[in-house]
């Protein structure tokens, strides 16, 4: 059997991405500047902090959520929507001083049970978002959620 085009049967269109606030680790911006003053070679460590911010991203499909994250290693998450059990949003006091907001999605999955997006723009349409292709996920496949609790 000849497969033409191994990937057509994974083919999922990508529908947004979305990437952490600098705001999130503005802490150490600031202690890192304060600090170079007195040893100049913290600035590297500043530099490794906001390349591997940059390099973390989460992107929504039509089927999944793949988390992409590191800046040396690269290690990617999937969590399929069907698998989605909860959606919680967070708006702290400081985050919502500049629009941010984090959302925690807890999942039926083994390997990342639960995914935290620390920083995120626009929270409360990202969560309703989530919620559309969960329970259109959930319809495609013929999912319906049971727990058992022993």
């Amino acid at each position: 059997m000849k497969i033409l085009n191994p990937m057509a049967k994974y083919h999922d269109n990508l529908l947004l991405t979305v990437q952490p606030s600098h705001w999130v680790i503005a802490h150490l911006y600031l202690i890192s500047i304060a600090i170079a003053f007195v040893f100049p070679p913290s600035l590297l460590f500043t530099l490794y902090a906001y390349f591997d911010l940059k390099c973390w991203k989460f992107n929504f499909s039509e089927q999944k959520i793949l988390e992409k994250k590191g800046l040396f290693s690269i290690k990617e998450t999937e969590n399929y929507y069907f698998r989605i059990k909860s959606v919680t949003l967070d708006k702290p006091f400081l985050y919502r001083l500049v629009g941010l907001s984090i959302l925690t999605i807890e999942t039926s999955d083994y390997a990342k049970p639960r995914l935290v997006l620390n920083g995120i723009a626009n929270g409360d349409q990202l969560r309703s978002f989530l919620y559309e292709r969960i329970q259109y996920s959930r319809k495609k496949e013929g999912v319906r959620e049971l727990d058992v609790f022993r």
